[in-house]
């Protein structure tokens, strides 16, 4: 449905224009944030995603520090992905692999 269509609802005409004027690029170097519209980018962003980040873990730990373990922990479970693909004997692809386990059909 397009917007030109959509119920002609006072409150949802407000936020329509409110996102178009947030979101709107030129709109953005106005609110402190010529980058982007994350959190990081606003004015006192950063602090604000730090305080998310213990909030949510209880770590004081950064974001770059957060998204590099989150890496490590990808390569980590997908070094253990592929010995056990190793193991089975498999020899094409992960991507194959896991489509096959995804479509096998138990016979038990």
């Amino acid at each position: 449905m397009s917007f030109a269509r959509m119920p002609r609802v006072p409150s949802w005409v407000q936020l329509c224009r409110v996102m178009h004027l947030y979101f709107n690029s030129s709109s953005r170097n106005t609110c402190g944030s010529p980058e982007g519209i994350a959190c990081k980018d606003m004015p006192e962003g950063e602090a604000f995603y730090a305080h998310r980040i213990y909030y949510y873990t209880s770590l004081h730990l950064t974001a770059e520090q957060v998204h590099q373990i989150g890496l490590g922990e990808v390569r980590r479970i997908r070094a253990e992905m592929e010995a056990v693909i190793k193991k089975t004997g498999w020899t094409g692809e992960m991507a194959h692999f896991l489509e096959f386990l995804r479509t096998i059909h138990n016979s038990t």
